[in-house]
């Protein structure tokens, strides 16, 4: 099992940075969406990591996705925002909340970031990687049943 969970977070941290500088590129809001549910999987492993295994060092490395994942979050949210406020006809309340221009300085920023936060991916894939492979098995299955578990409840 542990095998199959890092092969799953190496695939989703590589198409995250893969998706980092295709947005650097085109800025496309597909492009955001792939890369938050990119983000998502790999917050979902290290939920495992925090549970199951080393608490604090796992821990540490899930405060730095998840601020990358607020930075992305903000955008993304801006966007379905606009879009939506585009696709209702509510352009003056569009002009007159800035979305547009919020839009396009939180799209700077993060731009601005991306080498760092792909610096940061690789560091957190790398410990994240030796967090994991420190995990018994049996810890893994007893998350996974407890997980279950609560969500059948």
């Amino acid at each position: 099992m542990k095998t199959t969970i890092r092969h799953i977070l190496d695939n989703h941290f590589s198409s995250l940075a893969a998706g980092m500088e295709k947005y650097r590129l085109d800025g496309g809001v597909g492009t955001m969406h792939d890369m938050r549910v990119d983000m998502k999987s790999i917050r979902s492993v290290f939920f495992l990591l925090e549970k199951a295994g080393p608490r604090k060092k796992a821990a540490r490395q899930h405060r730095r996705i998840k601020k990358i994942f607020a930075d992305a979050g903000i955008i993304r949210e801006w966007q379905l925002e606009a879009r939506w406020l585009k696709k209702h006809r509510r352009l003056r309340l569009l002009h007159l909340m800035a979305y547009e221009e919020k839009i396009r300085l939180a799209n700077k920023d993060f731009l601005d970031n991306v080498p760092a936060h792909i610096r940061a991916l690789e560091s957190i894939r790398e410990k994240g990687f030796r967090l994991l492979g420190k995990l018994a098995e049996r810890s893994i299955r007893i998350y996974v049943i407890d997980l279950l578990q609560s969500v059948t409840d």
